[in-house]
């Protein structure tokens, strides 16, 4: 589970973040941007990021997710929290990560990629 997070939170936010890797597992670029609202990205920026990072995205192992951390930003209605994803690379965890905004409006999560970059 996320760190210090609730269950039901940390489970949406894996779900939503769950759905991004598989679309770009898959080069689904444009169904990656689908996928999230007010992005900073286009699909051919995720396309481009990726394809100038020797590899291929694969899934990460759901371990992953017990260490990972969401910072719940201040002052942000609807409640959202930044996260930071490492991506795995050719089945093993990389330095070029996805930034992330998740928020919940109602039942509906809110993703929006606001950077791919290495970090």
């Amino acid at each position: 589970m996320l760190i210090a997070l609730d269950q039901t939170v940390a489970e949406k936010i894996e779900s939503a973040i769950r759905s991004i890797e598989n679309e770009l597992v898959n080069e689904n670029y444009e169904k990656v941007v689908a996928l999230t609202k007010d992005s900073r990205l286009t699909a051919k920026d995720v396309e481009t990021a990726l394809k100038n990072y020797s590899g291929k995205v694969t899934v990460a192992p759901g371990r992953v997710f017990d260490i990972l951390e969401a910072i719940e930003i201040s002052n942000f209605n609807p409640k959202a929290w930044a996260i930071d994803y490492d991506l795995w690379i050719d089945g093993k965890r990389s330095d070029l990560t996805l930034s992330l905004t998740v928020s919940f409006v109602g039942d509906e999560t809110i993703s929006s990629i606001n950077n791919l970059h290495i970090l």
